[in-house]
């Protein structure tokens, strides 16, 4: 059974999806969060927490990380769903 999450659960989860695809040993989460909000910064936009960053780029970098890793989805609530249940167990 699919799950529709509400706007707050969804940004909790994509920002755990995003910290667990890109995580490193020895990495703390807050470094990892400094270094991803310091990869969206340029000339127009600085980001300072991760939360600034909009949506649509954490989506599109999770979306491309499954599909460079073979996984196929129909929509991202179809990989909000799958982490939801591998964060589960």
């Amino acid at each position: 059974m699919k799950i529709i999450f509400d706007e707050k659960e969804k940004n909790a989860l994509t920002k755990k999806i995003y910290l667990y695809i890109f995580k490193e040993d020895n990495v703390s989460d807050e470094a990892l969060e400094s270094a991803i909000c310091e990869s969206y910064c340029d000339d127009e936009h600085t980001y300072k927490t991760f939360e600034e960053i909009p949506m649509e780029y954490k989506i599109e970098a999770i979306e491309d990380c499954c599909t460079a890793s073979g996984m196929e989805f129909e929509d991202y609530d179809d990989i909000l769903n799958f982490f939801h249940k591998k964060f589960k167990h």
